[in-house]
């Protein structure tokens, strides 16, 4: 398969699209919430190893970057990571992925990550950048450079018998597909008249800080967040704190304004209750480390991990002793598992 670099370096490479760096093609992929299979983590780990030079990253945004692929190994890694359902979600330059979630967010931050991911596959014009942040209370994310927040805002549901079908055609029929609809599924009842989807504020960015909205149902907040995302994608600006004040109020214009919620808890590295949130240094690894984490996740847990935005990996144990052992084998790998490791007050960026 021949490789057609883009003529400018910064854009968002992806597994078609692959980006030249010093050591060679970078592959990124981009998983909804960062959540895999051990088979896909395997699957990743085997094209590092056969297509590229066995090093892989994660970056802040949860992502899984493959590096030294060649452009004569890159048809071999689209092959074995398209085969793991790993292959990109779009083919027009916008998004990959579009929203970032905390590892510890509730099934309801999952299913408003499932409707936002289907709403951005329909808009056209997006910029490749554009990334919408959503949190709940239990999962916070910290600063984060979101063009949209989406906070899960308190316990006080909407029925989606109660929508319009322009809204409800959002839930009832995801455009998403492979595990981003199944985890929607999972999340969301088959029944109508039983889903209840909770409140949700929004925040745009600006120059100065995120400017919140008042707490909105779920329906309004999400159609909301569509006018938002189509005013940005035609706008012409990179992101959306880049939008003059006049289109910024125009994109504004109705919604009532109303102020910050308290900010998530962002929980550090180590154990909370079962799970495992383990980061990994300089958020770098190797295949064969990767092919061990699969490992864990089958031993342990339930056969998944996460990929965080600290540059790690959640795993979630299917017992407390489970959790201690995920916990030391994880520390003897020499991934960071203790809030206080000194390694956690290194940025670097291995790209």
């Amino acid at each position: 398969m021949s490789v057609d670099p883009a003529p400018r370096r910064g854009w968002c490479p992806g597994l078609a699209r692959p980006m030249p760096t010093g050591d060679g093609l970078l592959v990124r992929l981009h998983p909804v919430s960062g959540r895999l299979s051990a088979v896909q983590v395997r699957a990743a780990a085997r094209a590092a190893r056969e297509g590229g030079n066995g090093l892989l990253d994660v970056t802040a945004r949860g992502n899984l970057q493959i590096r030294g692929v060649t452009a004569e190994s890159h048809g071999g890694v689209v092959g074995i990571l398209a085969a793991a359902g790993l292959g990109d979600a779009r083919q027009d330059g916008g998004p990959q992925r579009l929203t970032l979630d905390a590892p510890l967010a509730g099934a309801d931050a999952l299913a408003v990550v499932a409707a936002v991911e289907a709403i951005g596959r329909e808009i056209a014009g997006l910029p490749a950048k554009t990334l919408v942040a959503v949190e709940d209370a239990a999962g916070g994310l910290g600063p984060v450079e979101a063009d949209v927040w989406v906070r899960v805002a308190f316990d006080e549901r909407c029925p989606l018998t109660s929508m319009s079908p322009s809204q409800a055609r959002v839930f009832s029929s995801p455009s998403g597909r492979g595990e981003e609809t199944r985890t929607w599924r999972r999340a969301m009842s088959d029944s109508a008249e039983d889903t209840l989807l909770p409140a949700l504020q929004l925040a745009i960015a600006t120059p100065a800080a995120p400017l919140w909205l008042a707490p909105m149902p779920a329906p309004a907040a999400l159609a909301a967040l569509r006018t938002l995302l189509h005013g940005l994608a035609a706008s012409g600006a990179r992101r959306m704190r880049a939008l003059p004040d006049a289109a910024r109020g125009t994109l504004l214009d109705g919604l009532e304004r109303g102020d910050a919620p308290p900010a998530g808890i962002v929980h550090p590295a180590g154990l909370h209750g079962r799970t495992l949130l383990a980061e990994l240094p300089f958020g770098r690894c190797d295949a064969a480390l990767l092919d061990r984490l699969a490992g864990w996740s089958e031993r342990y847990g339930d056969g998944r991990l996460a990929l965080t935005p600290g540059r790690g990996v959640a795993l979630t144990a299917r017992d407390d002793a489970s959790a201690v052992r995920l916990r030391d084998e994880a520390a003897s790998a020499g991934l960071i598992v203790d809030p206080a490791d000194p390694r956690r007050a290194v940025a670097a960026c291995p790209g």
